[in-house]
């Protein structure tokens, strides 16, 4: 009994210990001043959001942080309903260019030709071949997967509708060849 009241005792002076340190807002301190492991500068400051006060970190003579750990999650909680691709600062519009020459766009959930993305290592869920969903667009429906968007110049970034062209897979065993460039390519 006597030793968890000791320890009672001893929680209590710590915490009096602590906000007697704490009590000066905008009071600038030494990490191991304040028990953390390190030298680096913090400052007692609040939250912009819910006003608790904390001792956060001095980076480049600025704070680290405006909000508490607690507001900073519910924060980040309450953006996942909006698109976080859009709130990024690097968005670029969802559209890149893989490995392979192609141009990927990202398609929201709510697209028409959403059924079409690709799946794999290389592609998230939600991306699609932009030369596929300007084939579609143009069909006005879906492509299936058996169907192949084949670019008449060979170059994979053009996409204009007058430099593609449709090729179905398992034609002409397993190869076609382009009437346009005379190039051969197997179909997987």
């Amino acid at each position: 009994m006597e030793s968890s009241l000791v320890r009672i005792q001893n929680i209590r002076q710590d915490t009096d210990r602590q906000d007697n340190i704490m009590s000066m807002v905008d009071d600038t301190k030494r990490g191991l001043e304040i028990g953390r492991q390190n030298q680096r500068l913090y400052s007692w400051s609040a939250c912009i959001d819910c006003g608790n006060k904390r001792w956060v970190q001095i980076k480049n003579g600025e704070l680290r942080s405006q909000r508490c750990h607690a507001c900073g999650i519910c924060l980040a909680s309450k953006h996942t309903t909006i698109k976080k691709r859009e709130l990024s600062p690097f968005w670029r519009g969802g559209r890149r260019i893989n490995p392979q020459g192609y141009i990927v766009l990202y398609i929201s959930s709510d697209n028409p030709y959403f059924s079409m993305r690709t799946s794999g290592s290389s592609l998230s869920s939600g991306s699609i071949l932009e030369h596929r969903l300007v084939m579609a667009q143009h069909l006005g429906r879906c492509l299936e997967p058996w169907e192949i968007i084949h670019h008449k110049n060979g170059i994979r970034s053009d996409n204009k509708i007058e430099n593609l062209q449709i090729v179905l897979k398992g034609r002409h065993n397993g190869t076609v060849s382009c009437p346009y460039c005379q190039k051969e390519f197997g179909l997987a």
